[in-house]
């Protein structure tokens, strides 16, 4: 569990909102944090959530069990203890939002779902006007040159997967990033966050 309140609040209503009707959600990480148990406030028919460690959610259970007792208890929720990945590839099924709650690509381990090729598994496994959605953080102060190309690379390749049927929303605190990754803005017409979602006619 994680006492940042205000940033589970975003990660499960956000993408929500976005949507017109979302039945069926696809959480990749964090849903032992209190995400799940926010999702379930929305009229969902089907959470499939994936989590790789099952040694993170048996310590939850047997310490802080109260933290997972709603996921236990909902049959709307489907836990998977597996790569998330490896879940996609796999499943035929398909999601009105796919939501990534990891942490920003600073590993390999990470990087691989940051990626053309996982934003285009991601598109494959989305429903029509399906929204792909997920975090990077960004500076409350400053943003230096190589967080920013960082950054622009991510939200770029994010964004080639966004047509017409799919959209894509990226969440970054405090400042926006010009087109060519040279340069972050205060964003004035969002305050705290910058929200953009392309392929929507």
């Amino acid at each position: 569990p994680t006492p940042d309140i205000s940033q589970i609040e975003e990660i499960a209503h956000f993408p929500l909102l976005f949507h017109d009707d979302p039945k069926q959600v696809f959480l990749l990480g964090g849903g032992i944090a209190g995400v799940v148990d926010l999702l379930l406030q929305h009229n969902l028919t089907s959470i499939d959530y994936a989590e790789l460690d099952p040694l993170l959610i048996n310590t939850v259970e047997t310490y802080i069990p109260d933290s997972i007792s709603s996921i236990q208890r909902s049959n709307k929720v489907f836990i998977h203890n597996f790569d998330g990945r490896y879940y996609l590839l796999n499943t035929e099924k398909e999601y009105d939002v796919i939501i990534i709650f990891l942490p920003p690509p600073s590993t390999l381990v990470l990087n691989r779902f940051y990626t053309s090729e996982f934003f285009e598994l991601c598109r494959s496994r989305l429903k029509k006007d399906g929204i792909l959605y997920f975090q990077i953080p960004g500076s409350s102060s400053y943003m230096n040159i190589p967080l920013i190309k960082k950054e622009h690379i991510i939200i770029t390749t994010a964004f080639t997967v966004s047509d017409k049927n799919i959209r894509v929303c990226v969440i970054i605190d405090i400042y926006k990033i010009d087109r060519t990754g040279t340069s972050a803005v205060v964003d004035n017409i969002s305050g705290r966050y910058f929200c953009k979602i392309l392929g929507r006619n």
